[in-house]
């Protein structure tokens, strides 16, 4: 079995913030092709930790090494998710690129990204940038911010109602929290205006960026094939040149499941594909 290095430091991203990072690298087995992680919103990361690391493991005993980290405000990082912004994200992932040639001296990288990550690794290709990748990894990307956001305000619908049935009193909703406060309260997390107009004002750009160079599109759900927009999504790139290939994988949404441990095949069509690029 190959052995893995995994090295834990904190770099500067965006605001001069000190950002955690997670290096998985084997010295025995070396490619010269590696790949940069950028992670999904609030709970869906945590929901899907454990799956994302036994992923990137995977990927690092083939000698891909593999770069994670935390975006402003999220997890181990410096700064509060109320005092972040969309654009203080995609400026922590260029400055997460710089890091992962500078700790491996690897120049070609693949953008792999769950969800919100994948939609930042999409938007990445709208800034023109000397240091493209060599292929994005989207796994169930969001396509429209808005349309995310507006699904995470509405769990504190859910809540309320769950307190209701308990017997509790019920609170304001998120958009009237919002309104009065500038902040609203989300399952523990602070959704400020601020932040909420940062998701607005991407939108749906997501849908129209075309990349140029390989695509992988890896959707995860319980039914037998990719959904209407993931397939719709794939067809509008192929239309427009962009090298895709759309797998599905039939598996629960591991990012909404606390009892997720495992979706091998979710990793192993990943892994399937990166072997291309050696």
């Amino acid at each position: 079995m190959v052995r893995i290095d995994e090295k834990v430091f904190f770099f500067s991203g965006s605001g001069n913030r000190n950002l955690f990072a997670f290096l998985h690298h084997a010295e025995s087995v070396k490619n010269s092709i590696g790949v940069v992680y950028c992670h999904p919103f609030a709970e869906e990361k945590n929901m899907s930790h454990s799956i994302i690391v036994k992923a990137a493991r995977m990927i690092a005993e083939e000698g891909f090494p593999v770069f994670r980290f935390d975006l402003s405000g999220c997890g181990d990082s410096e700064g509060d998710l109320d005092h972040s912004t969309v654009e203080d994200w995609r400026q922590d992932l260029d400055k997460a690129i710089e890091i992962f040639h500078q700790e491996t001296g690897v120049s070609r990288y693949l953008l792999w990204g769950l969800r919100l990550g994948a939609g930042l690794a999409l938007m990445r290709e709208q800034c023109p940038k000397d240091d493209e990748p060599a292929g994005l990894i989207l796994w169930q990307p969001v396509l429209d911010f808005s349309l995310h956001i507006e699904q995470f305000l509405r769990r504190s619908i859910s809540s309320q109602i769950l307190k209701k049935s308990n017997g509790l009193v019920s609170g304001m909703n998120a958009e009237t929290e919002m309104r009065i406060y500038d902040t609203a309260h989300v399952i523990g997390y602070p959704i400020t205006k601020h932040l909420y107009n940062s998701f607005n004002e991407i939108g749906n750009q997501p849908l129209t960026v075309t990349p140029s160079y390989p695509t992988l599109i890896v959707s995860v759900s319980l039914r037998d094939q990719p959904a209407v927009a993931l397939k719709q999504h794939a067809d509008r790139l192929r239309r427009s040149g962009t090298p895709v290939t759309l797998c599905h994988v039939s598996a629960e949404p591991f990012w909404d499941r606390y009892w997720q441990w495992e979706c091998k095949n979710a990793a192993a069509v990943t892994l399937q594909w990166i072997k291309k690029f050696c």
